[in-house]
């Protein structure tokens, strides 16, 4: 018979998954917004509620912090593509839509992109 496993006091730290994905695709942004943007990324993969509210703002601070950088364009659009592209999430949950065939990341790195020229996109994708 096998004993439950002891749980840990709550004086210890719990250990989180570590943090590098796009830590390369991104040397602009600052520690917190390269974060905000790996889990909102994580979330719009993964399906979660109101996941285009968050992600939204997050991409809308991430391109300032990029532009205030130097940044042209096509780096800024270079550095999200390799964000989602680069990330973890993606081969859990990166499935191709049934209607256009497209894959989830694709979807995302265009959504990403509108939201980072200043435009609204659909309530649904």
């Amino acid at each position: 018979m096998m004993q439950p496993r002891r749980t840990p006091p709550e004086s210890m730290p719990v250990i989180r998954r570590a943090f590098s994905a796009d830590a390369a695709s991104a040397p602009q942004l600052s520690p917190e917004t390269r974060q905000r943007l790996h889990r909102h990324i994580e979330w719009a993969m993964a399906g979660r509620p109101d996941w285009q509210d968050h992600l939204r703002v997050t991409v809308r601070v991430a391109s300032a912090e990029m532009r205030l950088a130097g940044l042209s364009s096509g780096e800024v659009e270079r550095a999200f593509r390799c964000a989602v592209e680069d990330h973890p999430a993606r081969t859990t949950h990166d499935a191709a839509s049934l209607v256009t065939r497209e894959l989830r990341s694709a979807q995302l790195v265009k959504l990403m992109l509108r939201w980072a020229d200043g435009l609204r996109a659909l309530r649904r994708w």
